[in-house]
């Protein structure tokens, strides 16, 4: 059941100062879910999906910084 990695990006403007701001959509399904939700069940540090994902991409940028 391997789905591949969805990600869209789009664009929106700030309500403020009507700049156009960079905005993703990951859909969460697949092998990609199931191993989400492992480490949902695993480790209840994280509380959902979005916490779960920006912390990896985070881990990983950092990573990559070294």
């Amino acid at each position: 059941m391997k789905t591949k990695l969805q990600i869209f990006e789009d664009e929106f403007r700030s309500e403020n100062t009507r700049e156009a701001i960079k905005g993703v959509t990951v859909v969460v399904d697949g092998y990609f879910k199931q191993v989400l939700d492992t480490i949902l069940q695993n480790d209840k540090s994280y509380d959902g999906y979005t916490n779960l994902i920006a912390n990896a991409l985070a881990r990983g940028i950092n990573k990559n910084k070294e």
